[in-house]
Parts: C-alpha cells; sequence; structure tokens
C-alpha cells in the first residue's frame, strides 16, 4: 500500500470515527489478542533461546504500550528466520491490531515510500 493511500485511509477513518478509543474489558481482550498473534507469528520462527526470552516477554508484557516497543524485537528475530518481507508483512498485521489501545501520539503514523 502506497503511502497516499495510507494517509487518505487514516484521515477517513479519523473523520468517520473509527480511531475510537477502546475502554476497559475491551482494552484488555484487543491486549490478549496482540499478545497471541505475536506469539503465533513467533511460533512460526525456530526456537532458541533468544526467541524463548522474547517468548516470556510478549507473555508478561502488562499493557499495549510494552508489547508496542517490543514489535522491534520481534521483526529482527523473525527477519533471520523468514526475511525481512515476510517480517514486515507479519508486523504491519500485528502493528493494525494496536488501533485503539495506545493513545493518539504512539499510533503507527503511514509509512513513506523509499524511493
Amino acid at each position: 500500500m502506497s503511502w497516499l493511500e495510507n494517509t487518505i485511509r487514516s484521515s477517513l477513518r479519523g473523520l468517520l470515527g473509527r480511531d475510537q478509543v477502546l475502554e476497559g474489558d475491551d482494552v484488555e481482550l484487543q491486549v490478549q489478542r496482540i499478545q497471541q498473534a505475536m506469539l503465533d507469528a513467533l511460533h512460526s520462527a525456530q526456537a532458541g533461546p533468544e526467541l524463548g526470552r522474547l517468548r516470556e516477554r510478549i507473555i508478561f508484557a502488562a499493557d499495549a504500550k510494552t508489547l508496542w516497543y517490543l514489535r522491534g524485537d520481534l521483526f529482527h528475530a523473525l527477519t533471520d528466520v523468514q526475511g525481512p518481507s515476510a517480517a514486515r508483512q507479519k508486523l504491519d498485521t500485528i502493528t493494525s491490531m494496536f488501533a485503539g489501545v495506545l493513545p493518539p501520539s504512539m499510533r503507527p503514523r503511514p509509512r513513506k515510500p523509499v524511493r
């Protein structure tokens, strides 16, 4: 998806009110879904001591903010095993799951195209 398409989509979501913030049990349920998606992505990677530690950090993450910052570690672990393209696809899917559980200042911004 191009940078322009992402920008337009984000703007339309904002106008239509789709960037609603989840509350209470909805946040907890979404955090659990994000954790499971991250663990599923790791499951496809080969087991090793570093991945075991990352798996534990994902399982014991207390909130969405902690999981948000673990995305970089997950990306590097997946890149080592599956390559950057497959890792980016999985991470993009996981990143989209954070909508509504992060403060606006932490929401993902559309990527600009690489020149």
